[in-house]
């Protein structure tokens, strides 16, 4: 009998599952609960710390592809020609992708970087600063190239942790790259070297002895042909609006002081006199009005022609002349109805 009980329990003990049920993992739970708090605490913390002290850094990547490379080593343009000016990257790709990842990591080409961009911008969200020797490193330090492989294709990231700043650095970066690429492969040469300066001397000469030319112009009074001409153009129509304005104020004085006579009839049967009829101050005024704006239009159509240089047919030099026909037109009616205003 107690043989068999025991064999019962051992079949009993063996069906029982082996893994943990939930409440094994309360227990553990709340028997750790310290633990697991203090370690919850910490990663919040840490999270934290990463997140306001630890800015993230962003990225701005490139690829330069180098087909080849110019070098003044020889007058044929043929790359299989022994002595030829055009080098291509070798099978691995090695020597000129080397030389052009040097040219890319070097701390002149960042110190130029840091110049143009400005120091207190690169150094403003890494503890600020103007230092340029400072900027120039931090520039040289986050800006990583390489070549996968044998390709001849150059893989340029600069990182830094102002959005804003990652893509005009290196912009910058290959902007620089570029003219130091030609420098180094198509240096001109001492000689060429003086000559490019002594060019640029020549032209800083050159801009100041105009300026000084046109300082001295200014001084005594000298100016061009077509400004003397059009000075000349606007006095011209000022004083002929001043004599029309004259002549039309004279008029409106004339017939203001005379005085229209009534002639005597001889018989009843004789024919009526006509008499003058007196001009209106009003009428005057128009008619003064419409020969300073007679004037204008008629001067704004010379310097159509012969300053702006417009054409006969063109669309401006027709409005104004229709412009001109319609004032001419008003002008000789009232000069019909008032004699005296001519």
């Amino acid at each position: 009998m107690n043989t068999e009980e025991t064999i019962m329990n051992d079949e009993f003990r063996q069906a029982q599952p082996s893994g943990m049920d939930i409440g094994d993992v309360y227990y553990i739970v709340f028997r750790h609960k310290w633990k697991i708090g203090v370690f919850f605490v910490a990663g919040v913390l840490a999270a934290a710390y990463l997140y306001f002290l630890k800015p993230p850094v962003y990225q701005s990547k490139a690829k330069l592809l180098v087909r080849y490379v110019l070098e003044r080593e020889g007058k044929s343009l043929s790359p299989s020609a022994p002595n030829s000016e055009i080098k291509t990257p070798d099978s691995a790709g090695a020597n000129i992708i080397n030389a052009e990842m040097e040219i890319l990591n070097s701390f002149d080409l960042a110190a130029q970087v840091a110049d143009l961009i400005g120091p207190e911008k690169i150094l403003a969200k890494v503890g600020g600063g103007t230092d340029r020797s400072e900027a120039a490193a931090l520039i040289e330090h986050n800006l990583v190239t390489e070549a996968p492989g044998k390709s001849s294709v150059i893989t340029v990231v600069f990182a830094h942790p102002d959005p804003e700043l990652v893509q005009p650095v290196l912009r910058q970066i290959i902007t620089n790259y570029l003219d130091q690429h030609f420098k180094i492969h198509r240096a001109p040469g001492v000689f060429d070297d003086f000559l490019a300066k002594k060019a640029e001397e020549l032209r800083l000469d050159l801009k100041e002895t105009e300026d000084k030319l046109i300082e001295l112009k200014k001084q005594a009074g000298v100016v061009s042909v077509e400004d003397t001409k059009r000075a000349y153009a606007d006095q011209i129509s000022k004083i002929s609006l001043e004599l029309v304005s004259a002549e039309a104020e004279r008029a409106a004085q004339q017939a203001a002081l005379e005085e229209p006579k009534q002639p005597a009839l001889l018989n009843s049967f004789s024919n009526p006199v006509v008499t003058e009829q007196k001009v209106s101050l009003e009428k005057v005024e128009e008619y003064k009005n419409l020969s300073l704006r007679l004037d204008s239009f008629r001067k704004r159509e010379n310097d159509y022609l012969t300053v702006g240089g417009y054409a006969e047919t063109s669309t401006p030099v027709k409005s104004v002349r229709e412009q001109i026909t319609g004032l001419e037109s008003q002008k000789r009616k009232l000069e019909e109805a008032y004699p005296q205003l001519t």
